[in-house]
Formats: structure tokens, sequence, C-alpha cells
């Protein structure tokens, strides 16, 4: 009686076992499978900005054993001039980004003389925090920033992620104002 009942909880505690690894690996394949929706939505929505000619440059970078690539556009409102600075891992590994501090990017504004006119990190004061920020293969970060009122003429925008070891990746782009 006694053999039957070890026999019996240890077929039921295999039983639970197999019932369990099944069930991991149905999750991961669920979850793999839901990334790759993801990752291709997300590549198909770049594709369709390049296409509609939303995105004026794009360059490929690389950091170490890693591929970024960056874009950036502009995009123009009633409220005024917006940038928008992409950076995209097209690379087979997730990128771990370090922002020194709550900063996330930082631009200048040169005016046709070459001249700085205008830096955004000058008008803030960003809280001393340290932030990790794991960058998924396949993934897009965004930074769109509103520029300040500029008089008419022709500027040029140097705009960069202030993540450590970003500050390569510059992007620039000429706008006019009318």
């Amino acid at each position: 009686m006694k053999k039957t009942l070890l026999y019996l909880i240890g077929g039921l505690a295999v039983i639970c076992f197999i019932i369990f690894i099944v069930q991991e690996k149905s999750d991961e394949v669920i979850k793999e499978e839901r990334e790759t929706i993801i990752t291709e939505d997300e590549a198909d929505m770049r594709n369709n900005r390049k296409k509609l000619g939303k995105i004026t440059s794009s360059t490929k970078k690389i950091i170490g054993l890693n591929h970024i690539e960056t874009s950036i556009s502009k995009k123009e409102t009633n409220n005024g001039i917006s940038i928008i600075y992409e950076l995209y891992n097209a690379g087979d590994q997730d990128i771990n980004l370090q922002f020194p501090s709550s900063q996330e990017y930082d631009y200048e504004i040169f005016n046709e003389a070459g001249d700085l006119i205008y830096r955004y990190s000058d008008e803030y004061v960003f809280a001393q925090v340290i932030r990790d920020v794991i960058f998924a293969k396949g993934k897009t970060l965004t930074f769109v920033a509103g520029l300040p009122k500029l008089e008419k003429g022709e500027y040029r925008i140097s705009f960069w992620a202030a993540a450590k070891g970003l500050d390569t990746l510059k992007e620039e782009i000429t706008i006019r104002v009318e």
C-alpha cells in the first residue's frame, strides 16, 4: 500500500513537472512571436517614413560591436518647428545606454555665419540621476524637441542623444525659417 502511494505521488510529481516545462516553453514561444510582430511593425513604420520622405538623412554608425542608425527630420506645426531625432538599434544584441542625468538629448543651433546661437542644455537644469536604459535590438528611440522662436533665416541644427558615448552620433539638419 505504501509503495503504491509512493509511486502515485512520484507519478503526479513527474506529470506536474512536465506540465510546468510545457507551459514555460509555450510562454517563450508566445513572447518570441509577439516580439517578432512588434519588430516587424516598427520596421514597416520606419520604411513608410523613409518612403514618405519624413527621414531626411540616415547613417549607420558603429559603436563597439553594435550598429546604431541615426536619423533626423523636422516637423512644422502652428506652434513652431520641432526636430525629430531617432536612434535605431540595427545590431543583433541589446545595448545598455547610460544617461548620467535626466537629460535625454542635446542640440545646438547655428546661424548662417556658423555662430552658435542656442544650446538646449544651457537653458535647463537636469537632475543628477544615473539611469541605465536597455536599448533592445530592432527598437527605435525617438526624441522630439520643439525649437525656440527663430528669426527669418537659415539655421544648422546639430542633435545628439545624451547617453554616454552617443555624442559621436550627432546628426545635422539645415532648416529655413520664413
